[in-house]
Protein backbone atom coordinates (compact mmCIF):
# COMPACT_ATOMS: atom_id res chain seq x y z
CA UNK A 1 0.00 0.00 0.00
CA UNK A 2 1.61 3.85 -0.61
CA UNK A 3 2.79 4.95 1.99
CA UNK A 4 0.42 7.88 2.52
CA UNK A 5 -2.26 5.52 2.76
CA UNK A 6 -0.35 3.33 5.65
CA UNK A 7 0.50 6.46 7.59
CA UNK A 8 -3.22 7.37 7.47
CA UNK A 9 -3.85 4.15 8.69
CA UNK A 10 -1.43 4.19 11.86
CA UNK A 11 -3.34 7.07 12.62
CA UNK A 12 -6.50 5.12 13.96
CA UNK A 13 -4.56 3.28 16.53
CA UNK A 14 -4.23 4.33 19.94
CA UNK A 15 -1.26 3.02 22.30
CA UNK A 16 -0.10 2.69 25.83
CA UNK A 17 3.39 1.85 26.22
CA UNK A 18 5.09 -0.16 29.24
CA UNK A 19 6.78 3.48 29.78
CA UNK A 20 3.94 5.52 28.51
CA UNK A 21 4.93 9.27 28.90
CA UNK A 22 8.47 11.08 29.12
CA UNK A 23 9.25 12.46 31.82
CA UNK A 24 11.31 15.21 29.91
CA UNK A 25 7.84 16.13 27.48
CA UNK A 26 8.01 20.00 27.69
CA UNK A 27 3.84 19.91 27.42
CA UNK A 28 1.89 17.10 28.52
CA UNK A 29 -1.33 18.08 26.98
CA UNK A 30 0.98 19.13 23.25
CA UNK A 31 1.87 15.39 23.52
CA UNK A 32 -1.40 14.27 24.44
CA UNK A 33 -3.38 15.57 21.61
CA UNK A 34 -0.29 15.52 18.90
CA UNK A 35 -1.55 12.35 17.20
CA UNK A 36 -5.04 13.02 16.67
CA UNK A 37 -4.17 17.04 15.68
CA UNK A 38 -1.56 14.81 13.12
CA UNK A 39 -4.30 12.78 12.19
CA UNK A 40 -7.71 14.59 11.93
CA UNK A 41 -9.48 17.36 11.28
CA UNK A 42 -11.61 17.88 14.65
CA UNK A 43 -10.82 21.17 15.53
CA UNK A 44 -8.58 21.09 18.61
CA UNK A 45 -11.52 22.92 20.86
CA UNK A 46 -13.36 19.70 20.15
CA UNK A 47 -10.23 17.47 20.65
CA UNK A 48 -9.38 18.86 24.17
CA UNK A 49 -12.91 18.75 25.11
CA UNK A 50 -12.99 14.96 24.57
CA UNK A 51 -9.01 14.53 25.90
CA UNK A 52 -10.70 16.57 29.34
CA UNK A 53 -13.34 14.13 28.97
CA UNK A 54 -11.07 11.14 29.29
CA UNK A 55 -8.80 12.67 31.53
CA UNK A 56 -11.96 12.97 34.15
CA UNK A 57 -12.70 8.90 33.53
CA UNK A 58 -9.02 8.17 34.19
CA UNK A 59 -9.32 9.79 37.22
CA UNK A 60 -6.99 13.16 36.63
CA UNK A 61 -9.03 16.20 37.51
CA UNK A 62 -8.68 17.58 33.69
CA UNK A 63 -6.47 17.91 31.03
CA UNK A 64 -3.09 18.05 32.49
CA UNK A 65 -0.90 20.60 31.22
CA UNK A 66 2.97 22.06 31.87
CA UNK A 67 6.04 19.82 31.97
CA UNK A 68 5.52 15.99 32.45
CA UNK A 69 8.35 16.34 35.46
CA UNK A 70 5.51 17.79 37.29
CA UNK A 71 3.15 15.12 37.11
CA UNK A 72 3.83 12.18 39.16
CA UNK A 73 4.19 8.32 37.63
CA UNK A 74 0.48 7.36 38.37
CA UNK A 75 -1.00 10.38 36.68
CA UNK A 76 1.84 10.08 33.60
CA UNK A 77 0.30 6.82 33.01
CA UNK A 78 -3.17 8.01 33.30
CA UNK A 79 -2.52 10.61 31.00
CA UNK A 80 -1.22 8.56 28.51
CA UNK A 81 -4.20 6.32 28.58
CA UNK A 82 -6.17 9.52 27.59
CA UNK A 83 -3.67 9.70 24.76
CA UNK A 84 -4.50 5.81 23.98
CA UNK A 85 -8.32 6.40 23.95
CA UNK A 86 -8.64 9.97 22.19
CA UNK A 87 -10.06 10.14 18.72
CA UNK A 88 -11.79 7.01 19.20
CA UNK A 89 -9.34 5.13 17.14
CA UNK A 90 -10.16 1.63 15.58
CA UNK A 91 -7.42 -0.03 17.07
CA UNK A 92 -6.33 0.03 20.43
CA UNK A 93 -3.01 -1.96 21.68
CA UNK A 94 -2.40 -1.66 25.31
CA UNK A 95 0.54 -2.93 27.32
CA UNK A 96 -0.86 -3.75 30.50
CA UNK A 97 2.31 -4.00 32.26
CA UNK A 98 2.37 -0.32 33.41
CA UNK A 99 -1.42 -0.35 34.51
CA UNK A 100 -0.80 -3.17 36.69
CA UNK A 101 1.15 -1.16 38.50
CA UNK A 102 -1.84 0.44 39.19
CA UNK A 103 -4.69 -1.85 40.16
CA UNK A 104 -7.41 1.03 40.92
CA UNK A 105 -6.67 2.16 37.21
CA UNK A 106 -7.42 -0.86 35.89
CA UNK A 107 -11.34 -0.39 35.96
CA UNK A 108 -11.62 2.48 33.84
CA UNK A 109 -9.02 1.15 31.40
CA UNK A 110 -11.27 -2.20 31.53
CA UNK A 111 -14.54 -0.11 30.81
CA UNK A 112 -12.75 2.11 27.84
CA UNK A 113 -11.36 -1.14 25.89
CA UNK A 114 -15.12 -1.86 26.25
CA UNK A 115 -16.75 0.90 24.90
CA UNK A 116 -14.09 0.98 21.99
CA UNK A 117 -15.28 -2.19 21.26
CA UNK A 118 -19.06 -1.10 21.37
CA UNK A 119 -18.34 1.25 18.73
CA UNK A 120 -16.37 -1.41 16.39
CA UNK A 121 -13.01 -0.64 17.16
CA UNK A 122 -10.46 -3.59 18.45
CA UNK A 123 -8.32 -3.92 21.27
CA UNK A 124 -5.12 -5.80 21.78
CA UNK A 125 -4.20 -6.60 25.61
CA UNK A 126 -0.15 -7.46 26.17
CA UNK A 127 0.20 -8.91 28.93
CA UNK A 128 2.86 -11.02 30.69
CA UNK A 129 1.74 -14.44 31.97
CA UNK A 130 1.34 -13.23 35.48
CA UNK A 131 -0.86 -10.04 35.03
CA UNK A 132 -2.99 -11.53 32.57
CA UNK A 133 -6.51 -9.85 33.24
CA UNK A 134 -9.25 -12.12 34.31
CA UNK A 135 -11.91 -9.61 34.60
CA UNK A 136 -15.24 -10.62 33.52
CA UNK A 137 -15.87 -7.30 31.59
CA UNK A 138 -12.48 -7.81 28.92
CA UNK A 139 -15.08 -10.80 27.13
CA UNK A 140 -11.79 -11.76 24.52
CA UNK A 141 -12.82 -12.80 21.79
CA UNK A 142 -9.16 -14.34 21.05
CA UNK A 143 -6.15 -15.77 23.65
CA UNK A 144 -2.83 -16.10 22.38
CA UNK A 145 0.33 -17.05 23.70
CA UNK A 146 3.46 -15.96 22.26
CA UNK A 147 6.72 -17.83 22.61
CA UNK A 148 9.74 -18.98 19.92
CA UNK A 149 7.51 -21.11 17.99
CA UNK A 150 5.19 -17.45 17.83
CA UNK A 151 1.38 -16.93 18.16
CA UNK A 152 -0.64 -20.03 19.26
CA UNK A 153 -4.44 -20.19 21.07
CA UNK A 154 -4.52 -20.60 25.03
CA UNK A 155 -8.07 -22.11 24.77
CA UNK A 156 -10.71 -21.66 22.28
CA UNK A 157 -13.60 -19.53 23.19
CA UNK A 158 -17.18 -18.98 22.67
CA UNK A 159 -18.19 -16.08 21.00
CA UNK A 160 -21.57 -15.98 22.98
CA UNK A 161 -20.04 -16.29 25.89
Amino acid sequence: MPDSHADALRGHIGRLFHRPIRHDTPDIAARILLARRHHTRIPEAALRAEATAWALCFGLPGLPSGPARLLAEPDLLRAACVRAFLGRPRLVILELAAAAQQPDLLPALFSAGTEARGQGGAVIWLAIAGLVPRDAIIRPTHRLRLSDAGLSPLRRLDRAA
